[in-house]
């Protein structure tokens, strides 16, 4: 792009008869308007524009082909599972199991078509149970005989 603007455009721009001086007597500025050189420069867009759209479909379709052979055969570190695992919510109560979740696809999909299914269930109300129980656990192993560390409450 800018081998053909100093060859054809630069040129054509010192040569043009508008009396600029010093660096714009080599820019657009030098070019008198409604003259045949003010055409250059478009033209130099026009063929610009298109070698860089045509570089950019030749990339785009290559970028196509090796990402499809990659989701084909993917690298030899993964296995089709990494490659081709899709994220689901809003599972149904009923096939919130591993097993379940695994059958509905298989009959959905084929049986050859599901790797596996795994869910995951939000667990923070546990979590929080958990980290009360382990607060209580603490303070009754630190406490002395015979001290009220801790009191059962009904929520």
């Amino acid at each position: 792009g800018a081998a053909v603007a100093a060859v054809v455009l630069i040129p054509c721009y010192a040569t043009g008869r508008h009396s600029e001086k010093g660096f714009y007597a080599s820019t657009i500025a030098n070019l008198q308007k409604g003259r045949p050189r003010m055409w250059a420069p478009v033209a130099y867009a026009y063929f610009f524009t298109a070698v860089i759209l045509r570089l950019l479909t030749k990339e785009a379709r290559r970028y196509a082909r090796l990402r499809t052979r990659f989701l084909a055969e993917g690298d030899d570190d993964d296995g089709p599972q990494a490659r081709c695992s899709v994220v689901v919510e809003r599972v149904p109560k009923a096939l919130r199991s591993d097993d379940a979740l695994t059958a509905y696809f298989r009959r959905l999909m084929g049986a050859d078509a599901v790797h596996s299914a795994v869910v995951f269930v939000d667990c923070r109300d546990l979590e929080k149970i958990l980290k009360e129980r382990d607060a209580a656990a603490a303070a009754l192993a630190s406490a002395k005989p015979g001290a009220t560390v801790w009191r059962w409450r009904w929520r």
